[in-house]
């Protein structure tokens, strides 16, 4: 998982262990730091929630004009709404392409994917540079999911809370008629796209699996979903193969999903 050495003050924590960690701060004057994101060279990216993306150079200085500005476009009048996640392509160096996962509009809000692109200055990206690439209507303001990172099979994977509510009360992270409560992933080099839940190809191969064919079957049809039945998601950590996963919820569990894909929001958990 990224590391978030945005701490205040020095913090030292005693470890079941018996190890010691000193967190040291690194950088001061943020509001509400959610992410922190590396284009492969040594600045780091700084998301903040309110929809500010801040470079941190590599003396150790924030700059004061931010790298990309979407405070325009972001929802963030709830405390698990805003800017959540931001990830850059694997080929940035050479497509200047960056990723952000937000909450757009108003009341309860819509999540966005979009893809935005780095302007001539390396230290700015466009505005209006925004490809749309996902839109999911939120039907409460919490839960919103958040990290998205690309994954080892090369698409990009984000994370999409259960809709809110308390428990999952209309079993949205089960219902595979909705991308709601999913760990989701998209094709953004201009390959195939990937079925997700709520689309033909994916219910058109869960009603094949019921049938007939077995749950690999529908796990072939429905490529865009990785794991179902999970909550709040916020920040997710993938090891080495694509079902060595691990999510954190809005709540601080941690979750692994190994190849069953489903651990079963919120009939196991809720409690």
């Amino acid at each position: 998982m990224k590391a978030m050495l945005l701490s205040l003050g020095v913090l030292t924590a005693q470890l079941t262990l018996g190890q010691t960690v000193i967190l040291e701060p690194v950088v001061s004057g943020l509001t509400n730091p959610v992410d922190i994101a590396n284009a492969g060279d040594a600045r780091l990216f700084i998301a903040q929630r309110a929809g500010l993306i801040r470079i941190l150079q590599p003396n150790g200085v924030l700059d004061p004009v931010p790298f990309l500005n979407l405070t325009d476009r972001v929802l963030s009048t709830s405390n698990e709404q805003g800017l959540l996640g931001l990830t850059f392509d694997p080929n940035y160096a050479s497509n200047g392409f960056l990723y952000v996962n937000y909450v757009a509009g108003t009341g309860n809000g819509t999540t966005r994917i979009s893809r935005f692109t780095v302007t001539p200055d390396p230290d700015v990206a466009s505005p209006t540079s925004e490809v749309i690439l996902f839109s999911q209507a939120q039907p409460a303001t919490n839960h919103n999911g958040g990290d998205l990172e690309f994954g080892p099979d090369g698409n990009l994977w984000f994370a999409l809370g259960d809709g809110g509510g308390t428990g999952d009360p209309n079993n949205l992270a089960q219902n595979m008629t909705t991308p709601l409560g999913k760990m989701l992933r998209i094709n953004v080099s201009g390959g195939p796209a990937l079925a997700t839940a709520g689309t033909g190809d994916c219910l058109a191969g869960l009603i094949g699996a019921l049938l007939v064919r077995g749950m690999d079957a529908w796990q072939a049809a429905c490529a865009g979903v990785y794991v179902h039945g999970v909550a709040g998601e916020w920040l997710a950590s993938e090891g080495r193969s694509a079902v060595a996963l691990e999510l954190a919820d809005a709540i601080g569990r941690v979750l692994a999903a190994l190849p069953a894909r489903h651990p079963r929001w919120p009939r196991v958990y809720a409690g």
